[in-house]
């Protein structure tokens, strides 16, 4: 939307006509022209004013090689209602030995539904996911959260692949316009003098982990005061103030998530700069769900979804008989189709928290009966995909 846009013309005085009657055409067609590359000019605006945002917050930051840190994906539907996405990350050529993609948690995500993935190709510095939001989001959300880890010195750039897709919440899938901003950090040289803090409750840095403290520790040097704060802003600075427990310390919280341990050493001379160390905390397991057994084409199979709020789902581990089998995305075809009896489904974070579900096959049209609202919901959010990715293949035929 334009507000208090004022078109303004310019205009000329034209003297010297005998006669009112004769127009200058080189005016006019000038007036013309100007007219119409305003009215072109608005309408490119609105057009790109109402395309969907996919954008990565921060987009500009330093790092210190070697330091692990997080951005997060997100989506501003800049009005549209949006309910599927396919998003792709890639990093450009040069930036493929300076920046590492190590994880993507869709813990906090706002599409309710992963189809695919997040997968992520280590070769060619790519992460890819399918998912999708039944009834449709509309505003300024989170899709994920990276974690990132600065190798080398340098500049590394992150950005969407033109094979980044959404579509709308209107019932048919229609590829909605897409707007893609991408990100640029700054790997510098880590400075001498910046302590190496570790922690004996969180030991890998890029890795989820529960606890009930979080356990940081780092070298004592004579002479030096130290002081440190815990906080989910990645760019606070400590205090001056020296704390009193120093080299080890434990520190509580009943908050989960992104966290950031910073720590400021000062000697005589003055204080250093600051080394921070990123946490990443989760202890409580997916949310509860229920399964529901199905039947298509002569072959039997369970449907079933749950969300994880922190670290989001890891995978699920089915129990059929004696069979043990792993799956990253539902649904699960069983083994055995004839089998009868209790199948339980676990599910588990990225910090290895579970969340256990189990049925037996002998009441299947009471369980169907009592989830066909939950069916119909993924079954429609399912078509959502389906037509989109569709619509996206015959735009692909067409063009070619």
């Amino acid at each position: 939307m334009i507000n208090n846009r004022t078109q303004i013309i310019n205009k000329h005085q034209i003297s010297n006509y005998k006669n009112k009657k004769v127009w200058n055409f080189g005016i006019v067609a000038w007036r013309l022209f100007g007219i119409c590359f305003l009215v072109l000019g608005v309408f490119a605006f609105v057009r790109s004013a109402n395309a969907a945002t996919l954008y990565i917050f921060p987009d500009n930051e330093n790092f210190y090689e070697g330091q692990t840190f997080s951005a997060d994906v997100r989506l501003d539907t800049e009005g549209e209602r949006i309910n599927a996405g396919e998003i792709e990350l890639q990093l450009d050529e040069e930036s493929k030995n300076t920046l590492e993609l190590i994880d993507f948690t869709t813990g906090n995500s706002l599409f309710s539904l992963i189809v695919g993935g997040p997968d992520i190709d280590t070769e060619n510095k790519k992460i890819f996911l399918q998912a999708a939001h039944p009834g449709g989001f509309e505003g300024d959300g989170v899709i994920g959260t990276l974690i990132l880890k600065a190798l080398n010195i340098g500049e590394a750039n992150l950005s969407f692949s033109q094979e980044s897709k959404l579509a709308l919440a209107d019932g048919e899938g229609t590829p909605a316009e897409v707007k893609l901003e991408e990100a640029t950090y700054i790997i510098e040289e880590r400075p001498q003098n910046l302590p190496i803090v570790e922690s004996q409750s969180h030991p890998i840095e890029s890795q989820w982990a529960g606890g009930t403290f979080i356990r940081m520790n780092w070298e004592v040097k004579e002479g030096a005061t130290y002081s440190y704060v815990l906080s989910r802003n990645p760019n606070e600075v400590p205090d001056e103030v020296p704390e009193d427990a120093v080299g080890d310390v434990k520190l509580s919280t009943n908050q989960e998530g992104i966290f950031y341990f910073h720590l400021r050493e000062c000697m005589a001379g003055g204080c250093g700069p600051v080394a921070t160390r990123q946490v990443l905390r989760d202890v409580s397991p997916p949310k509860g769900f229920e399964i529901i057994p199905e039947t298509e084409a002569g072959r039997r199979f369970l449907s079933f979804t749950t969300t994880d709020n922190i670290s989001g789902v890891s995978y699920y581990e089915i129990l059929e008989g004696t069979h043990v089998t792993k799956i990253k995305n539902p649904p699960y075809i069983l083994k055995d189709p004839q089998y009868k009896g209790k199948i339980i489904v676990k599910a588990f974070d990225k910090a290895g928290n579970v969340r256990q579900a189990s049925i037996s096959l002998s009441g299947e049209k009471a369980a169907y009966n009592k989830w066909l609202v939950l069916g119909i919901i993924v079954s429609v959010a399912g078509i959502a995909i389906f037509n989109f990715i569709r619509k996206r293949r015959k735009l692909n035929i067409k063009n070619e």
